[in-house]
C-alpha cells in the first residue's frame, strides 16, 4: 500500500527531474547487481523518486521516521537491504550515503516490488557441505550466493560436522558428496560449479527462481582456474582441447553443438577498425547485429550502461573484451566482433583491448560454438598474432567454417 500510494502521487503530480534521475540511477545499479530487469520499471522509478524527495528533505533537516517493516525486511530481504546500502555508500554523488536503516528499508521496498514474481520469499537457511569442509566448499558457496541471493548460508561444514547440524539451524543441506546415513535435514547433492539441471532442481527445492544465470564469463574464469591447477601438477600436452572440453562440461553439456556461421554474418565482422573510443565500437557492432535481425537498437545502450556502472568489466583475457547481457532486446542468438588498429581503453576497467566480441545471448548452448572458437584463438599465440593483423573478412569466415566442421586448429 505504501508503494502504491507513492506511485499514485507520482502520476498525479509528476516528478522533479533531479529525483527521477537519482531514482533511475539506483534502479539501474540494483538491476546490474542482480543481473535482472525490474518489471514495471518506470512505475518503480516514479514511485521511488517521490519517496526520495521526502527522504532528502528529512535528511537535510535531521528528522527521522521509523520503518515499521524493518525487522521483517531484515529477516526476509536482508541481501537486498545490503545491496541498497552498498549502492548509496558507493555513489556519494547521489547525496544519500547518510540515510539510516529505516530509510534504506523504504528504498528497498520500492526496488523489491519490481523484481520478478515469486523472487522474494522467506529466506531459506542453507548449509554448504563438502568432504572436508574446505576448498570446493568455497567454490560452491560462491555459486549459491550468486544464484540465490535470498538464501542465508549458515556456514561451510564437513560431512562429519553436517551430522551435528540441528533442524532449527538449517532448512537444507547443499552438498558435493552423498550422505549414506539418514539425515534429519533434507539435502541435495550438486557439483561445486552447479550445472544447469542442478540449478533447476534447486529452484524447485527452494521455491524461488535463480536470480542470475551463470554467465560465460563465470564459466571461462572457472576453466582458466582449473587448467592452471592442472598445469601445476602434470605436463600439459593438449591445452587447447582441454579448454574446449572443460568449457562444455562446466557450461552444462558434453557434446559440441551449434553452428558459428549461423550466429553471425560477414557484415558483423569489423577488422582493423580505426576507433579510439569504446562506445563507437559498441555502437558499430550493435548496428551490424540490428541490420541482421539479431537485436534491437536498445541492446547497445544496455551494454554501454553495464560498462558505465562497472557491474562487470567484460575483460576475459588481456586485450580481449566479451560484453554480453540477457535482454529482451535480443531477438535471436548472435554475435559480432571487431579488431582495432590500435588498442583502446575499455570503459572504466583501465585495461586496453584490441579485440571486442559483442554477444547477444539467448541461452548458453546456442552460442557455445562461438565461445569455443574465441577460446581457441585466445589460447593460441599464433592465432592471436594472425588475428591482430588480419584484414580479410573472407579469411575470418573461413576460420569459422573450418572450426565448426570440427577441426581444432583454424
Amino acid at each position: 500500500m505504501y508503494v502504491l500510494g507513492a506511485r499514485r502521487l507520482s502520476s498525479s503530480k509528476g516528478t522533479v527531474p533531479i529525483y527521477e534521475s537519482t531514482a533511475r540511477t539506483i534502479v539501474t545499479k540494483f538491476e546490474q547487481m542482480n543481473q535482472t530487469k525490474i518489471e514495471r520499471r518506470e512505475e518503480v522509478i516514479a514511485g521511488l523518486a517521490i519517496h526520495l524527495k521526502s527522504a532528502l528533505y528529512r535528511l537535510k533537516y535531521a528528522t527521522m521516521i521509523e520503518n515499521p517493516h524493518h525487522d521483517q525486511l531484515e529477516i526476509e530481504y536482508d541481501t537486498y537491504l545490503k545491496q541498497v546500502q552498498d549502492i548509496l555508500l558507493g555513489s556519494p554523488e547521489l547525496g544519500l550515503a547518510e540515510l539510516n536503516k529505516h530509510e534504506i528499508g523504504f528504498v528497498a521496498i520500492h526496488l523489491c516490488t519490481g523484481l520478478m514474481k515469486n523472487t522474494l520469499v522467506r529466506v531459506k537457511r542453507v548449509a554448504i557441505v563438502c568432504s572436508s569442509g574446505v576448498g570446493t566448499s568455497m567454490m560452491l558457496e560462491r555459486s549459491v550466493r550468486q544464484l540465490f541471493p535470498q538464501v542465508s548460508i549458515i556456514g561451510q561444514y564437513s560431512v562429519q560436522e553436517a551430522h551435528l547440524i540441528k533442524e532449527e539451524e538449517a532448512d537444507l543441506l547443499i552438498t558435493t558428496v552423498p550422505f549414506t546415513a539418514t539425515m534429519a535435514i533434507p539435502w541435495i547433492k550438486v557439483t561445486p560449479i552447479m550445472r544447469r539441471e542442478e540449478v533447476q532442481y534447486l529452484e524447485e527445492r527452494l521455491g524461488v527462481p535463480a536470480a542470475v544465470n551463470r554467465t560465460d564469463l563465470d564459466v571461462m574464469e572457472t576453466v582458466k582456474a582449473v587448467v592452471e591447477l592442472v598445469k601445476n601438477h602434470v605436463p600439459m600436452q593438449k591445452e587447447k582441447p582441454l579448454y574446449q572440453d572443460l568449457y562444455r562440461f562446466f557450461a552444462g553439456y558434453s557434446k559440441e553443438s551449434g553452428s558459428i556461421t549461423a550466429l553471425t554474418a560477414k557484415s558483423c565482422l569489423h577488422l582493423q577498425a580505426p576507433y579510439s573510443n569504446w562506445r563507437d565500437c559498441i555502437d558499430t557492432l550493435t548496428k551490424s547485429l540490428v541490420a541482421n535481425g539479431f537485436v534491437e537498437r536498445s541492446y547497445g545502450n544496455e551494454i554501454m550502461d553495464a560498462v558505465d556502472t562497472g557491474s562487470h568489466p567484460f575483460i576475459v583475457s588481456p586485450g580481449v573484451a566479451f560484453p554480453h547481457l540477457r535482454s529482451k532486446a535480443v531477438n535471436r542468438c548472435g554475435f559480432a566482433w571487431m579488431t582495432l588498429k590500435e588498442p583502446i581503453l575499455f570503459g572504466g576497467s583501465g585495461e586496453q583491448v584490441w579485440w571486442i566480441v559483442l554477444l547477444a545471448p539467448v541461452d548458453q548452448q546456442q552460442h557455445s560454438k562461438a565461445v569455443e572458437l574465441m577460446l581457441e584463438i585466445i589460447h593460441s599465440p599464433e592465432l592471436l598474432k594472425q588475428l591482430k593483423t588480419e584484414s580479410s573478412n573472407e579469411r575470418i569466415w573461413d576460420w569459422m567454417r573450418t572450426f565448426e566442421e570440427g577441426k581444432r586448429h583454424v
